[in-house]
């Protein structure tokens, strides 16, 4: 079967993102352009982790702190046992098992964050219990009640923890130890953001713009010549962040599908390294409408909490990961396949790809008129008000990274574009 789309991402270690190849089969003006995410961390991925500003993100989440209360409070095998706390960040989690009766808590951080969590543990009068280790864990020897961790990244493996946190379970568990969560599912659904995908587009054309007037402006050089080229630079590089975006149920077209999941008491860590294929299908959903496919996730503890990250669950700092698409006619497929890899180093490439799935032309001489309009409540488009976006840290941040449209279409815009 003919395929239309392919979608890549690099999932790294870290939550900065530097750019890195897109992968993706070849795109043509009837093809559906992708917003592809390459999430790469880069080599000061470990020292971003010592920034209070990034752990303030975390700890300011309701959501994400109040699963992990829950779960602690009801965790049987914390109070009086020896836990690990893998990936220890700020230390909230070690003090709160502390608090919560146990023997003994090793925090293995290792970002300069360590020193902090050794002052919070001391501030909160559990320093004689939580014992602070700046390394990684795979240089820890050990024998554990409880492995606990909140290794989860964007899309779930977007931080590249998983492998690490299975290997510290198969040396670290004792036989019958709990790890929390204990369960993860990624998830994957149709969703209608076409405000939020306009939006981008209209950012993005008017860096193609910026292009054509720097052409007119310079009378002594000429810089025609490379206007295809800062196209073809825009179609790719342009791609290198994932557009995180803090989507409502109102926003999905269909029931989500569970496209990844693992036990991780029992799954073999293997199977963190990628599962392969999963295909997908979206019956009785209009292609036409859809403007984006949504993956999230949830995580569960043996207690019964759950930390979701879909769309009408408690807002989180991950939000969802949205693959934009140019619009589909009513005979697309809304089937496809979804993939993970690991890739060499800390690092999984993703990849999402529609079947026969026809792209519509894009009409740039409308988009051209958009790009003064500043009018969103377009009858077409989802009615968002703008805090459902969360502008200044996830989506205007990044609107001018997307592309949507095909080579074609951006020659067409730059040649055209007055």
């Amino acid at each position: 079967m003919a395929s239309s789309m392919l979608c890549a991402l690099l999932l790294g270690s870290a939550t900065a993102w530097a750019p890195a190849a897109v992968r993706c089969k070849s795109l043509s003006k009837r093809t559906v352009a992708p917003s592809t995410a390459d999430y790469v961390a880069d080599q000061l991925g470990r020292d971003n982790y010592a920034n209070l500003a990034m752990q303030l993100g975390m700890l300011e989440d309701e959501a994400r702190m109040d699963a992990y209360r829950v779960a602690i409070a009801s965790e049987p095998k914390i109070k009086g046992g020896v836990v690990l706390d893998v990936g220890a960040g700020s230390g909230v989690l070690s003090v709160l098992c502390a608090k919560a009766g146990a023997k003994r808590v090793v925090a293995v951080e290792r970002s300069g964050m360590a020193a902090k969590a050794r002052d919070v543990a001391a501030a909160n009068g559990v320093g004689d219990v939580v014992e602070v280790v700046e390394d990684d864990v795979k240089n820890l020897d050990g024998s554990f009640d409880v492995i606990i961790s909140e290794w989860m990244g964007s899309f779930l493996l977007g931080e590249s923890m998983l492998p690490s946190v299975l290997g510290a379970r198969d040396r670290l568990l004792k036989p019958g130890g709990r790890m929390m969560p204990c369960r993860a599912t990624m998830r994957f659904a149709p969703a209608r953001l076409d405000l939020a995908r306009d939006r981008r587009l209209r950012r993005h054309l008017e860096r193609l713009a910026d292009w054509r007037a720097m052409e007119r402006e310079s009378t002594d050089v000429d810089f025609s010549c490379l206007r295809d080229a800062f196209a073809a630079e825009t179609l790719t590089r342009g791609w290198r962040a994932p557009d995180l975006v803090h989507a409502d149920a109102r926003h999905l077209l269909g029931e989500s599908q569970e496209v990844f999941a693992i036990d991780l008491e029992n799954d073999a860590a293997a199977a963190a390294e990628g599962f392969g294929d999963a295909s997908f299908a979206f019956e009785g959903v209009n292609p036409a409408t859809i403007s984006a496919f949504l993956g999230y996730f949830d995580v569960d503890f043996a207690c019964g909490a759950r930390l979701s990250t879909a769309p009408g669950a408690p807002d989180t700092h991950w939000g969802q990961t949205a693959f934009y698409c140019a619009d589909l006619s009513p005979s697309s497929s809304t089937a496809g396949r979804l993939s993970f890899a690991q890739m060499p180093g800390e690092y999984f490439l993703a990849s999402v790809e529609l079947d026969e799935a026809d792209g519509v032309d894009v009409d740039v001489e409308e988009l051209e008129v958009d790009l003064d309009d500043d009018d969103d409540d377009d009858e077409d488009a989802l009615d968002y008000d703008d805090d459902d976006f969360d502008d200044d840290d996830d989506l205007d941040d990044d609107l001018d990274d997307a592309d949507l449209v095909g080579l074609g279409e951006l020659r067409w815009y730059l040649s055209n574009y007055d």
